[in-house]
């Protein structure tokens, strides 16, 4: 399975994901427990399993024998329970060879430099996001990305 093939399941499991949670709020208030409460990893389908910190911040771990993917690095203050979640499931965070993001809120992607720095990983965007990535407001850490892709 190539990395665009593992995208595109990301893609359609993430549909679901919010399809299933159309009850809950799209955007729930900044003391929402989707936003505070630490929950455990699981396997979601698959090689693919979730591990972001909360409900709201997520994160996504696609394993291979190649090496394994993250999307979303989330917040900063969440990378080291991500790591941790990532850990729990017995897998290695310095597998992980790239790191993507779905979209380039800093929700999203303010903890790519810090997750890029403990597991090595290589990240890539698209041109657009790339720029919003490296921005100070989004980054405070620029310099995030290895490969930019032009939008087609």
């Amino acid at each position: 399975m190539n990395i665009i093939q593992l995208l595109i399941i990301l893609v359609r499991l993430s549909m679901f994901v919010v399809l299933a949670g159309y009850s809950q709020p799209i955007n729930p208030d900044d003391n929402d427990p989707q936003r505070s409460v630490l929950i455990e990893p699981f396997n979601l389908v698959d090689n693919i399993y979730y591990v972001g910190a909360t409900v709201h911040h997520s994160s996504y771990l696609l394993t291979s024998s190649e090496g394994h993917i993250l999307v979303d690095a989330t917040y900063e203050r969440f990378v080291p329970t991500i790591i941790e979640n990532i850990e729990k499931l017995g897998f290695n965070p310095s597998d992980i060879k790239l790191i993507v993001s779905n979209h380039a809120h800093p929700d999203h992607v303010e903890g790519l430099s810090a997750m890029r720095e403990y597991t090595g990983a290589s990240t890539i965007a698209t041109a657009a996001d790339a720029e919003v990535i490296e921005s100070p407001k989004a980054n405070p850490k620029p310099r995030v990305k290895d490969e930019t892709k032009k939008d087609k």
